[in-house]
């Protein structure tokens, strides 16, 4: 019973994690689990015993995303870094507000649609902002139409996501969680060498490549049934 009482009262970070990633190749990056969500921790801790609820903290990183995103729109190196940074510390509390909701068990179906909704928005401001920041600081206006159709390709990536996982019923293990903290990493890495555009070109890649693949086997699934 004292046991009981005791864990109740505590963080756990074991509690707080998600379930392991449903893609093989993030097992070999597992920056998310082994980097973002230990600091993340941290922070989670710290909130644990505060009137702080996770949908407070959801908006906190919401707020420091767009602010993000607003940085890197002024198109100078000292700004990029900045925005970079406060990118990461988005990325920490994105991580902290679920923490925070699986420890002391106040997981809602608003608080887990919340997070999503407003981290799309977040998206749309960070990549948006990177791809106007370095057409300000380059004036490459190639780069500036590969951006916008970057912008483009990933909101329909995300679409169709969605519309497979809808069709497949399949249950949230953290996968996405996972793939935005890689994501969120290498945009910073490339922000640090002041190389946006070649971030901005392989996320033009990749997101091609991403949805060939969705449009490809999609169809199949209906074999399956």
């Amino acid at each position: 019973m004292s046991k009981k009482k005791k864990n109740s009262n505590n963080f756990e970070f074991s509690k707080a994690l998600k379930n392991d990633t449903l893609f093989p190749y993030l097992k070999y990056l597992p920056i998310d689990r082994y980097i973002v969500r230990p600091v993340a921790s941290l922070f989670a801790k710290v909130l644990y015993h505060t009137p702080f609820t996770p949908n407070q903290v959801t908006y906190f990183s919401f707020y420091l995303g767009v602010l993000s995103g607003v940085l890197y729109c002024f198109g100078e190196p000292r700004y990029f870094i900045i925005a970079g940074i406060i990118l990461q510390f988005s990325l920490i509390f994105d991580c902290v507000d679920g923490m925070l909701a699986r420890s002391k068990d106040m997981c809602t179906r608003f608080g887990a649609y919340l997070d999503i909704f407003l981290d799309r928005i977040v998206d749309f401001f960070f990549v948006g902002g990177i791809v106007i920041g370095y057409y300000v600081y380059s004036g490459n206006l190639k780069l500036l139409i590969a951006g916008i159709f970057t912008i483009a390709l990933l909101f329909l990536e995300i679409s169709l996501d969605y519309i497979t996982r809808e069709y497949n019923r399949r249950e949230k293990s953290g996968e996405g969680a996972a793939v935005k903290s890689l994501f969120f990493v290498i945009a910073f890495l490339f922000t640090l060498l002041n190389r946006l555009d070649i971030f901005i070109i392989a996320l033009l890649i990749a997101m091609i490549i991403i949805i060939s693949l969705r449009v490809l086997t999609f169809p199949g699934l209906e074999r399956k049934e």
